[in-house]
């Protein structure tokens, strides 16, 4: 890469481009960074020339290159759940029809690192390397729900700094209505009443990832839902979770070390 080109910008645009659900243009770009046009051709050209980022269908519109793809894939391949969830996944995924994937912990981020498209016309298209905190995706919560009280008491303190609009007690209520359930929930946009779900696969009493249903798999209203499909996925998760009881290694998340206020 040019080495005339400063360092910080270039990974401001590379995250932009991985993070965005589209092809992006230069002037998006230029226009959600806050940077001259000129600057934001180099950074382009740059990050193109060394195969981070590639046009999208030969237009003036980028996505992630094979570069960044690979290294995507190297920090995925370090989750050894990963490989174990992935036939599972598939079960999920067909027998509910929609899009199933793997959520891991990553500081106090969620982040998807697999995923098994599912057999409806209409499926979810979220990105592989997804990152959302805890609190902002079902999976998230659901890892965060069986967080131990140490940890869970200080992403709380960080997070109601970072989001002021979010208040303790409001997402403790929410946390306890995860553990009652044994999954969290979210209402689906494009199924009015409909709701996908998350459940934590948990080893020696932390998380350390979550099944993520991406689709309308529920009724929004508890009181309408089938509890006979939702306890086949709960005992999935359970499998998992015994699996990765026995096995130490698919528990290992060698990013544990990183601060998690600081890790995004």
């Amino acid at each position: 890469m040019n080495n005339t080109v400063a360092t910080e910008p270039v990974f401001r645009v590379l995250a932009a481009i991985s993070a965005a659900p589209r092809p992006l243009g230069v002037s998006e770009i230029r226009r959600m960074l806050g940077l001259p046009l000129s600057t934001a051709h180099r950074l382009l050209s740059s990050l193109e020339q060394a195969g981070y980022i590639e046009r999208y269908q030969s237009s003036t519109r980028y996505v992630i290159g094979a570069n960044a793809r690979q290294l995507a894939h190297s920090f995925f391949s370090r989750f050894r759940i990963r490989e174990a969830c992935i036939p599972y996944l598939q079960q999920v995924a067909f027998a509910c029809g929609e899009t199933t994937s793997l959520a891991v912990p990553v500081g106090w981020q969620s982040v998807r690192i697999a995923s098994v498209p599912g057999t409806n016309d209409v499926v979810s298209s979220h990105s592989l390397g997804e990152t959302r905190p805890f609190d902002r995706s079902p999976g998230g919560l659901a890892m965060l729900a069986a967080m131990p009280a140490e940890i869970l008491n200080r992403f709380i303190a960080w997070r109601i700094v970072q989001e002021p609009h979010t208040t303790a007690a409001a997402l403790r209520r929410r946390l306890v209505a995860v553990c009652a359930l044994g999954y969290a929930s979210e209402e689906t946009v494009f199924a009015h009443g409909r709701a996908e779900i998350a459940i934590a696969i948990v080893a020696n009493d932390k998380p350390i990832g979550a099944i993520c249903l991406e689709g309308p798999v529920i009724a929004a209203d508890e009181k309408r839902r089938d509890k006979k499909d939702v306890a086949r996925w709960l005992a999935i998760a359970a499998d998992i979770s015994r699996l990765a009881d026995e096995q130490a290694a698919l528990a290992e998340n060698h990013y544990a070390h990183l601060p998690p206020e600081t890790a995004k």
